[in-house]
């Protein structure tokens, strides 16, 4: 089992952007032929997208501080379901704290990785209790195995968002927006192919059968927005997409809560009330919270 498949089972491994004014930017519906100036507003909209979404992920990868919700759900569909994750990155190497709850019952992960170590703590909810007899358990650190950024809370987001758009399908044209609110938070769009957002879900670290490949309708198109704040500073990055039929609404995306609090890093767990889970065994580990997910 490889570690991007190991985040994706766990789900929970884990801004001062320097942007365009958006007073005036904001696109307006136009009726009839298109008109001279299309091309010329899409390539300026398209660089306000680009800048704002490179200062911003460049500001993740810069080993800055970063608190925030990182969340995946699928609303107004048949069978709702939601996933959040509470998370802080301190220092560099990052000390990383998530706190993941979804809308199953009990099924809840807490994580913590200390800067440079080579093991993670899982506190598991009550839905796994039969994994594990202490109220800790160690793995070998997925969060820390390797200098990928994209292994991190949060910037996981941007790569997934990044790859999705590099990848384009040579059909789905891109179509770039900006929309400014009363308060002066700002969006910034683009379109893409809801199959190359789905290609990402080990990267976004979606539960696995949230989305089945399969089922994404030819021609399906997602939306890729980050928001700014009154100010110019990120806000929030959010991929979602219509999944058709009675399958609701894809919503994938990370939102800054700001400044971190130092208080809310813990220290690392007792010794005494830790159970470690070898090298040798904890795919078998990661395969039974699958399992107990799935019941």
């Amino acid at each position: 089992m490889s570690r991007s498949r190991r985040r994706a089972i766990v789900g929970c491994i884990a801004l001062s952007a320097v942007v365009l004014g958006a007073s005036g930017c904001a696109t307006r519906e136009v009726d009839g032929e298109a008109h001279a100036d299309t091309a010329a507003r899409q390539t300026f909209l398209e660089s306000v997208f680009d800048e704002r979404f490179t200062a911003a992920s460049d500001q993740f990868t810069a080993g800055s501080d970063v608190a925030g919700l990182e969340y995946v759900s699928t609303v107004g569909g048949s069978d709702e379901f939601d996933l959040t994750r509470d998370i802080v990155l301190v220092g560099d190497p990052a000390t990383v704290v998530v706190r993941e709850s979804s809308s199953r019952e009990g099924d809840t992960i807490d994580v913590y990785h200390e800067g440079g170590s080579d093991t993670d703590f899982l506190l598991l909810g009550s839905l796994f209790s039969e994994l594990s007899p202490t109220l800790w358990t160690e793995v070998p650190t997925v969060i820390g195995a390797s200098d990928d950024p994209c292994a991190l809370p949060a910037q996981r987001v941007f790569c997934g968002a990044t790859a999705a758009l590099e990848a384009g399908d040579g059909e789905t044209a891109a179509i770039y927006d900006l929309t400014t609110e009363d308060d002066g938070t700002s969006r910034a769009s683009v379109t893409t192919s809801l199959a190359n957002i789905v290609a990402q879900s080990e990267v976004l670290a979606l539960p696995a059968g949230l989305v089945d490949p399969d089922d994404v309708d030819e021609g399906a198109t997602a939306t890729i927005t980050i928001e700014s704040d009154a100010e110019g500073g990120f806000s929030a990055l959010e991929l979602s997409a219509a999944l058709g039929g009675d399958a609701g609404r894809l919503l994938v995306g990370f939102t800054s809560t700001g400044a971190v609090d130092p208080d809310e890093i813990p220290e690392a767990p007792s010794p005494f009330d830790v159970t470690t889970i070898a090298e040798a065994d904890v795919d078998t580990f990661y395969e039974e919270i699958q399992r107990l997910r799935d019941e």
